[in-house]
């Protein structure tokens, strides 16, 4: 049977690190067939004198490190590089695994035996979490924290499903690349993707495997997920210009430029946060007591319940992206944007009043130095012409 090393980096979750380490002496998996490896990312709360007597509570193999507060992408690349055994599972602190977590992820490797294979596990909420609209917005509906909505009955996942809570690989194939995690990324979003993106580009295959379960011990809030949001925004733009074929990517990007206006009005960023915390109070269970039954209204809250919450989340990317593309960066040289009209017969250079919305933002945004602009009939005819704003490829320059 394959092994396997678990790596975890923490940073000032020790009551939880507890609980982790706990549930791993729980592994149906033989103990001899797995190790745990925590980077301790410069915590401050005692997780790292608690590492060093825990060894005597644990059924297991453990390592562990020290590093000053370098972020978890370095710490997981440190845990990579200490491991021991041919697969690794990256995963976090605050997700619990379950008892055949190790054994279902080793039985997909070895169905799945090339090195080109990964398998990705699924990621449920902790029962002792409590519940509300949000938390199930951003996991069941939007798929803003995790997308396994969106992944039906696929076996075969792309690289956006790259989640590094729970996700194994063969440590040969990692070793391909000449590094692991980009270090541009200091915050905890479109990292992983852009390592899966990379990692695709030499042939890697991402399985699903929903039996391999782990618990996130974690509870998300309103006031939370509005910073995560605002990072997620300041990384995408990082992420676009270090992979600027990547569609999904550029379709943001055009959405929150097009409503710059709108995002950045400080009226409605407050008015729609608050709104948020307030809606995220209406449950359905609030209509039994008064009896109403019409299904009818329950689909209409729910309905502007996910309104509100996706124009939220929306604001707070898109602030985040606003300030990112502000500020002075080896990226911001390379920006080359392309601006559309809405059709063919209105690609005139006339058609100011069409191009407003793009103009406008652009020029507050300072980055129109070196911009080029085109129009769909200089552009070959494959391009999608309903865009406004495209990051640019080469082409002929309309003087």
């Amino acid at each position: 049977m394959k092994k396997i090393s678990v790596i975890i980096p923490t940073h000032n979750r020790l009551d939880i690190l507890k609980k982790t380490l706990d549930a791993y002496n729980r592994q149906t998996l033989k103990k001899d067939c797995f190790q745990v490896i925590i980077v301790d990312d410069g915590s401050t709360d005692g997780t790292f004198d608690f590492l060093k007597t825990v060894q005597k509570t644990l059924q297991y193999k453990i390592k562990f490190f020290y590093q000053k507060n370098s972020g978890p992408n370095a710490a997981r690349e440190k845990g990579i590089e200490e491991s021991d055994y041919p697969l690794v599972l990256i995963t976090g602190d605050d997700m619990i695994p379950t008892e055949t977590l190790l054994e279902e992820h080793i039985k997909y490797h070895e169905k799945y035996s090339d090195i080109n294979y990964s398998v990705l596990g699924f990621i449920d909420w902790h029962p002792a979490i409590k519940l509300d609209s949000f938390k199930k917005y951003i996991t069941e509906v939007s798929g803003d924290q995790f997308g396994f909505n969106f992944i039906d009955n696929l076996q075969l996942v792309p690289y956006q499903f790259f989640y590094t809570s729970n996700i194994s690989l063969k440590k040969i194939f990692i070793e391909k690349l000449p590094y692991i995690f980009d270090k541009d990324f200091i915050y905890p979003a479109y990292d992983d993707i852009e390592l899966g993106l990379r990692l695709t580009e030499i042939g890697l295959k991402i399985v699903y495997n929903k039996s391999a379960i782990v618990y996130h011990y974690h509870n998300i809030t309103i006031e939370s997920f509005s910073q995560r949001a605002y990072n997620s925004g300041k990384m995408c733009w990082i992420f676009s210009n270090k992979q600027p074929s990547d569609t999904t990517t550029k379709h943001m990007l055009i959405q929150s430029i097009n409503n710059y206006k709108l995002h950045t009005n400080k009226h409605y960023s407050k008015s729609i946060y608050n709104c948020a915390k307030e809606i995220n109070k209406i449950r359905s269970d609030i209509f039994k007591p008064i009896q109403i039954d019409n299904k009818n209204i329950q689909k209409k809250i729910q309905y502007y319940q996910h309104t509100i919450f996706k124009n939220f989340i929306a604001n707070r990317f898109a602030l985040g992206l606003f300030e990112a593309i502000n500020q002075e960066s080896k990226y911001k040289r390379n920006i080359n944007l392309a601006v559309f009209p809405e059709s063919e017969s209105n690609s005139s250079i006339h058609s100011y009043s069409s191009m407003r919305r793009i103009f406008f933002p652009c020029s507050l945004l300072n980055i129109l130095n070196n911009v080029n602009i085109f129009f769909p009939n200089e552009i070959n005819k494959t391009f999608d012409t309903k865009h406004k704003i495209v990051i640019a490829t080469k082409s002929k320059r309309r003087r």
